[in-house]
């Protein structure tokens, strides 16, 4: 979670304190929530959703009074609003990713870095969702090209050329000694 260092106050710990304190985005809202209030996703077996349960009730219900009752949160269906708000200084904190760093020092913001409020103490978020994957297609060529691709894409030089220039977090945490990535962490706050 990033806050916005123009309104001075600590951050919340809580995710009761989070509606005092201005705060934004649902969109990597409702499976922490679920996840500190004990709910899953799926079903064990993965046959099936298994967020209609008390956890999850009480999650969207949370996320639903933020938005109705106090206003605490800014709506955007869009998600390309609040971004450029945050970065702006007129949204006080903001659950985001290390996605948003590039925009974040490219509009001089100055913020902070802080763990996701919790309820119960258990400070759970969404991270790793992103995945290369190469699919089956039955044919051999393809198979060791696409191969051969995503291992260029992926190697150290390449993510220093192409991801960490664009001041994203590398890929692996391997690259965490690199001299791009010491570069990177000099000039970008949260990229720790």
């Amino acid at each position: 979670m990033r806050r916005n260092n123009s309104p001075i106050r600590p951050p919340p710990r809580t995710a009761s304190a989070i509606r005092d304190d201005g705060s934004e985005d649902t969109t990597w809202h409702l499976w922490p929530l679920l996840w500190q209030l004990g709910g899953n996703v799926i079903s064990a077996d993965g046959r099936k959703s298994a967020f209609d349960s008390p956890a999850g009730v009480r999650a969207l219900d949370f996320l639903r009074s933020m938005a109705v009752d106090d206003k605490s949160v800014y709506l955007d269906q869009t998600s390309e609003k609040y971004g450029p708000l945050f970065a702006s200084g007129r949204i006080g904190m903001i659950i985001s990713g290390p996605w948003m760093l590039h925009d974040l020092s490219q509009a001089g913001t100055k913020y902070g870095v802080t763990y996701l409020p919790a309820f119960n103490g258990v400070h759970t978020t969404v991270a790793g969702p992103d995945l290369w994957v190469l699919l089956n297609h039955q044919d051999a060529s393809r198979a060791y090209w696409s191969y051969q691709l995503t291992k260029w894409l992926t190697d150290p030089t390449q993510d220093a050329r192409w991801n960490l220039a664009q001041e994203n977090l590398p890929l692996r945490a391997s690259e965490q000694s690199s001299a791009a990535y010491q570069e990177l962490r000099k000039t970008i706050r949260g990229s720790t």
